[in-house]
């Protein structure tokens, strides 16, 4: 089960990634990444806490159109 987990929070980070159009400057760029890098690690807290509830909030709103809550939690 756990495996399953880390599988939708990688997924919900990926969508997170792919749906924003790219910004262009190399500034930004940096910014954005790190941006991610601190979603992916908020995301990885919660796992570890075990607050799904809270993860699952957290997930792309398509990825909540094909995930159900009870996958998650």
């Amino acid at each position: 089960m756990r495996l399953s987990r880390s599988i939708i929070v990688a997924l919900a980070l990926l969508f997170s990634l792919i749906t924003h159009a790219p910004m262009g400057a190399a500034a930004q760029a940096d910014h954005r990444l790190a941006g991610a890098a601190n979603a992916a690690r908020e995301l990885s807290m919660l796992e570890a806490e075990r607050d799904f509830d809270a993860l699952y909030e957290r997930m792309h709103p398509d990825a909540l159109a094909v995930v159900p809550r009870s996958a998650v939690v």
